[in-house]
């Protein structure tokens, strides 16, 4: 198991490795989201308000794929730190020990079975 914590523009990343996962209960693919907007809350990529007009959702929407893109830069460099090694495709799930809905991301690479789980919060179990 190895572990590292990463500081980044928005904070603080812990970046773990582990042994394959292989079922994602609650997890979300994030290419799903780009389908979905609104879908994850604004601790991870930004609060989709519901907007009178469409040129207001567009608007809301462009910057939430904006955050997006930024968190995700900042999760896949969190990730290489610990070995992995850019395959695989990215999960997005609920963070289990708090109540506000901060989100982890978590990656299965795929020429070796090992799973980058990147959390803003130390996760014991996995230490």
């Amino acid at each position: 198991m190895s572990i590292r914590s990463i500081y980044s523009s928005s904070g603080r990343w812990y970046a773990y490795v582990c042994g394959p996962i292989d079922y994602w209960p609650l997890w979300v693919r994030v290419a799903d989201l780009v389908a979905q907007p609104g879908r994850i809350n604004d601790r991870c990529i930004g609060t989709v308000n519901p907007a009178p007009d469409p040129a207001a959702d567009a608007r809301e929407f462009a910057r939430e794929l904006n955050r997006l893109a930024q968190v995700l830069d900042e999760v896949s460099r969190a990730a290489v730190s610990v070995g992995w090694e850019g395959d695989g495709e990215w999960m997005v799930g609920p963070l289990p020990t708090h109540a506000d809905t901060e989100m982890i991301f978590a990656v299965t690479q795929q020429n070796d079975g090992a799973s980058f789980v990147i959390s803003p919060r130390p996760l014991p179990w996995f230490e």
